[in-house]
């Protein structure tokens, strides 16, 4: 019996035996494994990998090399006061990475509640470019935008009981007149594309023409203030500039130009 315990023992003890062993190898024999670094891969002729972005099959937008050998995935979500800190202490050191073409960065949106999901809409509006610029004009202003939200809460309850498209308010309220809508364009003698939309609605009050593309100002009781300043971000994206002209009670006329692509681009 006493032989049969000890032979059990040396069964149990054998394989820790040999792990240690193994462990306790040369020096030299155990040091860490060294790798080359990876050594920057060239962006396409005339352009950075930063600016190259593009929607995934998940969903997501990616910024950076597709075929990078590092991708890194963010799942964030833009009420999320994290992501807010990641972004605004880390985009730029990830952009020197991303800019490399050594790592790729993808942000899939994670919703957490209906503001994030309205943000989240929004974000993806404009054309895949846009998205991070936006996301992270988003989480700059983190702080000030989600405590005019939280004292909202009323306003965004009665927004969120409203149809799914309210257009055209201001023009609508205009009483016993004509409607008129005008949308003008032109290719400019610099190149640009000009774009003019006008209407024959009350106007734009004279203190409100400074603030109409700054985040959350409207002048609607269910409005956001988004959508101009979404608008903004995604002209500024492009080199563009949008601005505004009214007087109260002869309509406002928006104009914005765009750098006008040339053949083969």
């Amino acid at each position: 019996m006493f032989m049969l315990r000890r032979l059990l023992v040396a069964l149990c003890v054998a394989p820790f035996a040999l792990a240690l062993a193994a462990c306790s190898s040369d020096s030299e024999d155990a040091a860490p494994a060294k790798h080359d670094a990876i050594a920057p891969i060239a962006a396409p002729a005339g352009k950075n990998w930063v600016d190259m972005a593009a929607e995934t099959p998940e969903g997501g937008f990616r910024i950076g090399n597709p075929n990078a050998p590092i991708k890194l995935v963010e799942y964030a979500s833009h009420t999320c006061p994290h992501c807010a800190e990641f972004s605004v202490t880390g985009a730029a050191p990830l952009d020197a990475y991303v800019g490399k073409g050594t790592v790729s960065y993808e942000i899939r949106n994670l919703v957490r509640d209906p503001v994030d999901l309205t943000v989240a809409m929004l974000a993806r509006c404009g054309p895949p470019e846009a998205f991070h610029p936006l996301a992270d004009q988003w989480w700059a202003n983190f702080n000030e935008v989600m405590q005019r939200v939280q004292s909202a809460g009323p306003a965004l309850q009665a927004a969120s009981q409203q149809p799914p498209a309210v257009r055209f308010q201001a023009m609508a309220q205009a009483e016993n007149r004509r409607r008129v809508l005008s949308i003008r364009t032109r290719l400019q003698d610099d190149g640009k594309l000009y774009v003019g939309v006008q209407d024959n609605g009350p106007g734009i009050a004279a203190n409100d023409l400074d603030h109409l593309f700054t985040a959350f100002f409207t002048t609607k009781g269910e409005g956001m203030g988004m959508g101009l300043s979404i608008c903004r971000s995604i002209i500024d994206a492009h080199g563009g500039k949008i601005w505004v002209s009214s007087r109260e009670g002869e309509g406002a006329l928006f104009q914005f130009v765009l750098p006008a692509l040339k053949a083969g681009e």
